[in-house]
């Protein structure tokens, strides 16, 4: 069943085995795997069924390190979370993105991709994607050859519709005998037993101010790679730095996916760029999106040059988008003064900034609208390069708490998210070798003259709004927060779900692997409430 968080009375008590804290793709996934089951479910869901804005404001953060998108715009506080909005791309991760490599300081997975392949195949249906497998081969058109060389392999993305997990299972699970769907239920504290081994309950409150508790013998925080980690920080009554966080791990390791158009491309046989290696047209999607191709360098490469996993995907581009003046510090404010006016921004994150750039070279903004008129009229389109890469472990770039609060009386986030001397090597080493082994292979490559920030990076960076790593797995309680079961080290009863747990993130897109983790975790718990390994209260 719904119950709307606001019509329970303050000072209720209500009782549930499984309580599951976020109802977007992480905790819907959990359910419905539980859907059935002879022990009672809950999910506390933040927001409403429809966007509402006063929900969205509690995600209101804010950048302290690098520039950073505000979480505002970037996380969807409603019923099936970013599902709502997201793109569908799905891929697993690499062998190689699971391994402790001996040359990236705290890499390392707790198993390998083979623990996670059966339920790679099981999130497949999940996701809704038109294969089992991602075997290059099998999305190939009749006699099309992919581009490889001994140096370069080229792999697939599948798009989910995309799957939206509000209408594909939230009813389903909401009128399933044992579950119910709380709405409007923000939770603002996770509180732990007094002898801190367990937690005892969470603390719940709505926008009307009734407040109220659900006890739980088992909890899964499923929130996010920012909310888990704030929730784990306020939760300090028993534990003074917060849950999990006995060695200071607790929003450390925050994980972006840095990402940006780094030339253009093209090859004397125009047929070559058909088939995965259409360029995505990311203005005008069609659903379902057909499988596409991402080009990157062989496992034995960047063992051999000891780099980070990254990868390149096609693009179709306007002419316009190419030019320096596009990719200078005043068009990125010109492109993020447009993303205000759209709603995709808000302006307090960074209108006084953008307007700074733009004019810092007025002319540029003007050869951008000129541009703009241009393709407006004749429609010219190139194909880019878009590199997307992981980025290195870093304990310093972190989520902490702010001094200020949200509506509900809740702590703000800073974000702290850095990128390193590595990061940046690395980023250009793959550019390099990528480049120059496409040209070997008959491309023309145009790199785009990008103007650099103070640290190196083309200005036109961004992130990929994957927030990963806040809450990461290990099977030492000094190098994670969570076993290679997810459970919070030092806790009973309390499970972490997303990719807030990722130790790191290869270059995929992290959805599909949520999926995944979200199947194997609600395995174990089956097993978990079947033995009653749980704390008895």
């Amino acid at each position: 069943m719904y119950i709307d968080g606001r019509s329970i009375p303050s000072g209720e008590q209500l009782q549930t085995d499984v309580c599951i804290i976020g109802g977007g793709p992480a905790g819907i996934a959990i359910a419905n795997e539980l859907i059935g089951q002879d022990f009672a479910v809950t999910i506390l869901e933040s927001g409403r069924q429809k966007f509402f804005h006063p929900n969205q404001w509690l995600n209101i953060a804010y950048s302290k390190g690098r520039e950073y998108f505000d979480p505002t715009f970037t996380r969807h506080r409603l019923l099936g979370g970013s599902t709502n909005y997201w793109f569908g791309l799905c891929r697993p991760l690499d062998r190689i993105d699971f391994e402790a490599r001996d040359w990236l300081p705290h890499s390392g997975w707790p198993f390998g991709p083979e623990e996670l392949e059966p339920y790679y195949q099981r999130s497949t249906e999940l996701f809704e994607l038109p294969r089992p497998d991602f075997k290059t081969e099998n999305y190939l058109l009749p006699g099309q050859e992919p581009i490889r060389s001994e140096k370069l392999r080229t792999t697939v993305f599948q798009f989910s519709p995309p799957t939206n997990f509000r209408t594909a299972y939230a009813d389903r699970i909401a009128q399933a005998g044992n579950c119910q769907v709380i709405l409007n239920a923000n939770v603002q504290e996770i509180l732990a037993a007094e002898d801190g081994a367990r937690i005892d309950r969470v603390s719940v409150k709505t926008f009307r101010r009734n407040q109220f508790t659900v006890q739980a013998r088992v909890f899964i925080l499923a929130a996010g790679g920012i909310e888990n980690p704030r929730l784990l920080l306020v939760s300090n009554r028993v534990h003074r730095d917060g849950l999990g966080n006995q060695h200071g791990l607790v929003g450390r390791y925050f994980n972006e996916h840095p990402h940006m158009f780094n030339a253009e491309i093209s090859h004397p046989a125009r047929d070559i760029f058909q088939g995965i290696y259409a360029p995505m047209d990311y203005k005008n999607p069609v659903s379902p999106m057909p499988p596409t191709s991402a080009i990157g360098l062989r496992e034995e490469v960047l063992r051999e040059h000891k780099l980070l996993n990254a990868c390149a995907v096609l693009v179709e581009r306007p002419n316009y988008k190419f030019s320096p003046a596009y990719n200078s510090t005043a068009g990125v404010g010109f492109m993020r003064f447009a993303e205000v006016l759209s709603h995709d921004r808000g302006w307090h994150d960074s209108l006084p900034a953008d307007l700074g750039k733009m004019a810092t070279d007025p002319l540029a903004v003007g050869q951008i609208l000129a541009g703009q008129v241009g393709h407006a009229l004749q429609k010219r389109k190139g194909v880019a390069l878009r590199i997307m890469m992981e980025t290195e472990p870093n304990p310093e770039s972190r989520v902490v708490l702010s001094h200020k609060r949200d509506l509900l009386g809740m702590p703000k986030v800073n974000i702290h998210w850095q990128l390193t001397e590595r990061d940046s090597r690395d980023f250009n080493r793959f550019k390099t070798l990528l480049f120059g082994e496409l040209a070997r292979l008959g491309f023309k490559i145009d790199p785009i003259d990008h103007q650099l920030d103070d640290q190196g990076w083309p200005v036109g960076l961004v992130a990929a709004k994957h927030h990963a790593g806040t809450t990461r797995m290990h099977t030492d309680p000094k190098k994670g927060v969570v076993d290679a079961n997810a459970r919070v080290h030092g806790l009973e009863n309390l499970y972490i779900a997303g990719n807030s747990v990722f130790p790191t993130s290869g270059f995929s897109n992290p959805t599909f692997t949520i999926g995944a983790l979200s199947i194997r975790l609600a395995d174990h718990l089956k097993t978990v409430m079947e033995r009653r390994a749980y704390p008895q209260q």
